[in-house]
């Protein structure tokens, strides 16, 4: 379907809504999918109580996100409330509350997730007791941090402040709203392997660049590493809320 403005110009949305339009505008598959759960709804959202559709959801998610141990789901209402969840579970299970995370990243508009977020828009929110924000490496700006360099000053952060009181790291494959900044190859890994040593959970964020926004599936495929945790969002409903 064409996207017009009120003076009947023909729009392009190169950002398919900022993620959360991934798979197009009025795509008759979508229409049709939409046009089911409307005619059947179920009985109550997946925030009171699970129902058939949103079970079959959760398995087709473990499914394409293989792993040779337990898995669980947790279906929320918005990608914030998303990263905020896997916040808590990472500080819950590790019983520590520092975060590693990185200067530019947005990861969510809640209270928890602006006090480890370093976007400029969230300059101003107080920030979380043992946070570790690091810059995030650009190919284009190495000005901004060398990735090898940032390695090595995380290393050092973590000796000085005790890597037993970290409990996980934030990762944007991509940075976002940062700038669309893709790491160097090897970074992303090298990073994992950090975490891995001390036992601190990565969690990567692939609200607005995953589900095949990068041309394969999950944007960490692109970086020879896997997330303990990963959260997605936005394009997982097509635009629409999830509440079946």
């Amino acid at each position: 379907m064409d996207q017009r403005s009120d003076d009947g110009r023909e729009l392009i949305d190169f950002s398919g809504a900022w993620g959360a339009a991934s798979l197009g505008y009025g795509h008759p598959a979508i229409v049709a999918s939409v046009s089911r759960a409307v005619a059947d709804p179920a009985g109550a959202s997946v925030l009171s109580s699970a129902n058939a559709s949103a079970t079959a959801l959760a398995e087709r998610l473990l499914e394409l996100f293989k792993a040779d141990h337990a898995q669980k789901v947790w279906l929320g209402p918005a990608g914030s409330d998303a990263n905020e969840c896997a916040l808590r579970v990472a500080r819950q299970a590790s019983g520590r509350q520092g975060v590693i995370a990185f200067r530019g990243a947005y990861h969510g508009g809640t209270s928890g997730l602006m006090s480890i977020s370093g976007h400029s828009v969230q300059e101003a929110s107080q920030k979380a007791a043992g946070l570790i924000q690091l810059g995030y490496p650009d190919t284009y700006r190495p000005e901004l941090g060398d990735a090898w360099a940032i390695l090595g000053e995380l290393e050092a952060r973590l000796k000085k402040a005790g890597p037993e009181t970290v409990a996980a790291c934030f990762i944007e494959p991509i940075q976002s709203d940062g700038g669309l900044i893709v790491p160097p190859p090897g970074f992303l890994a090298g990073l994992a392997k950090i975490c891995a040593r001390h036992s601190i959970l990565t969690i990567c964020d692939g609200v607005k660049v995953g589900l095949g926004r990068t041309g394969l599936l999950h944007c960490f495929e692109h970086k020879d590493f896997r997330p303990d945790i990963l959260v997605l969002g936005k394009g997982l409903g097509g635009g629409l809320p999830l509440r079946r």
